[in-house]
């Protein structure tokens, strides 16, 4: 969320981040689909998610990024779907951008 956004609510929660069984278990049941590549979705994430902490970037990748990549990859394959639902996340960073389609291109996706 951004600043002033944040600044509204009258009370901020903070919660545990899914398990890896609790967001693979979400994916099939919303996207039959991707249990194939759920392993691979996982993978992504994570080391998606690892860089955007270790850099401290203000962006965030969430399990509903990767059931948007999901469902859309039924339609266009999991390359081009990253385009439109895992790329933006970095939020026209061109370095991340970069850096999450490398990421991407490590899996076989066919």
């Amino acid at each position: 969320l951004n600043q002033a956004l944040y600044n509204r609510f009258n009370a901020i929660v903070e919660i545990a981040a899914l398990s890896d069984k609790a967001i693979s278990r979400m994916l099939i049941a919303r996207v039959p689909e991707c249990k194939p590549v759920v392993g691979k979705l996982l993978s992504v994430y994570h080391k998606i998610k690892k860089r955007i902490e270790s850099e401290e970037l203000d962006v965030v990748i969430s399990p509903r990024n990767l059931e948007n990549w999901a469902r859309l990859a039924r339609y266009e394959g999991y390359i081009n779907a990253a385009e439109k639902t895992i790329i933006p996340v970095a939020k026209c960073d061109r370095a991340l951008e970069e850096v999450i389609r490398g990421i991407i291109m490590l899996y076989k996706w066919n």
